[in-house]
């Protein structure tokens, strides 16, 4: 039986275990989750291999995504997880209709209104949390805004879907809850293609719907799981970066006041927090080839899982690794991947990180954590503040 690293201990603080590894074993075999074997890759120079190289895809030709069923049944469709090089741009490119230049500026003029309206409830409160009253309403309310979510349906549609937030879990519990999720959301989001067939929006289900409704590239199965993964690794992604952004932030006086006065600063706050605390812990890939890696023979199908976390304080990349620093420029962090797989929501991500940050910190200047502990989530590859309660 291989070791399992992803244990409650390690999510409750993964660094040490990691710098271990980055020393000793960059690339080693693991079971993860209790239920895939698979390289785990934790230095920043083979990360961008395994991004970069062709011998490296999302699954093998003609094969589905590394992830035995039932976790992945429900992605029977061709998604941006289990694509191949051709279809992967095929998917992408009718994806990035939603995502224009006019469409973004829309949703961030939106997104301040929406992030100012909450902020000013907040500021009339002695206490609250971070996690549950301000990342987690701005993350599904900006995704709710791209994907054309009625207003109304918002404040409860992440609980609907995904469930209260998890304690750790791992095998046959952790696919089943995955499994559950996907179910839920691939029911909720029948309804919402449905509704937009009948009112067209200015909004990313509309704009998909039209391509698949011509008989363009996109299936009508695969618009439902390509909404699917928009909807939930939006949602996470948003969620966490946030969360745990100002998390660090909130404990630095001078680089918070600089991210509340200076768009600029407040930017490569974003950056920073996305390499600090990466919202997801790993990106897997599959060798379509054998080959050598980190000084092992990697095998044909073997699965490769990036660890984001890892790579991202990898000391030979990035100086004081371990240190929180918005002027850490360049700051070529991997927490949205890479290459042609680099996350397709990820200019939505930084807008949201940009506005959100600036805004609190503006808007509750002398707001403070009420305790220098941090409680983590976890729940799979997911990683992410549980609570950060704070006063004024």
């Amino acid at each position: 039986m291989l070791p399992e690293p992803y244990t409650p201990e390690f999510y409750r603080d993964p660094h040490p275990t990691l710098a271990a590894l980055r020393r000793t074993e960059p690339v080693k075999r693991f079971r993860l989750f209790g239920f895939v074997d698979a390289w785990l890759v934790t230095r920043y120079a083979d990360a961008r291999t395994v991004f970069g190289d062709p011998r490296f895809q999302m699954s093998l030709p003609g094969e589905r995504g590394p992830f035995e069923p039932p976790l992945d049944d429900i992605n029977a469709p061709t998604t941006l997880a289990n694509a191949s090089p051709e279809d992967h741009a095929r998917l992408k490119g009718v994806m990035m209709r939603g995502f224009t230049p006019r469409g973004l500026a829309a949703v961030e003029a939106r997104v301040q209104t929406m992030v100012d309206k909450l902020l000013a409830e907040l500021a009339g409160r002695a206490e609250f949390d971070v996690v549950s009253e301000f990342a987690r309403p701005v993350a599904f309310g900006v995704i709710g805004e791209l994907l054309g979510v009625p207003e109304h349906e918002r404040p409860g549609l992440p609980d609907r879907i995904m469930g209260k937030p998890a304690r750790h879990m791992s095998g046959e519990e952790l696919k089943r809850r995955n499994q559950e999720t996907m179910r839920r959301a691939h029911a909720y989001l029948a309804d919402l293609i449905a509704e937009k067939r009948a009112n067209p929006g200015d909004d990313v289900t509309t704009a998909m719907i039209g391509a698949a409704d011509d008989g363009g590239p996109i299936t009508p199965d695969e618009l439902r799981a390509a909404l699917m993964s928009l909807l939930i690794a939006g949602f996470v992604t948003s969620l966490n970066m946030v969360a745990s952004g100002i998390g660090e932030l909130i404990a630095l006086p001078e680089a918070r006041e600089r991210v509340a006065d200076d768009p600029d600063a407040a930017r490569w706050a974003v950056e920073e927090a996305c390499r600090f605390h990466s919202p997801f812990l790993s990106a897997s890939r599959v060798a379509v080839a054998d080959l050598e890696l980190g000084g092992r023979t990697v095998r044909r199908g073997d699965i490769v899982m990036v660890s984001l976390n890892s790579v991202n304080r990898d000391g030979d990349q990035f100086a004081d690794a371990d240190r929180f620093d918005i002027d850490r420029r360049p700051n070529p962090h991997l927490a949205f991947g890479h290459g042609a797989h680099h996350c397709i929501g990820a200019a939505v991500a930084r807008l949201e990180g940009r506005i959100a940050f600036r805004s609190f910190f503006r808007q509750l200047p002398g707001v403070r954590a009420v305790s220098d502990e941090r409680a983590w989530r976890s729940d799979g590859i997911i990683r992410g503040l549980a609570e950060l309660r704070v006063t004024r």
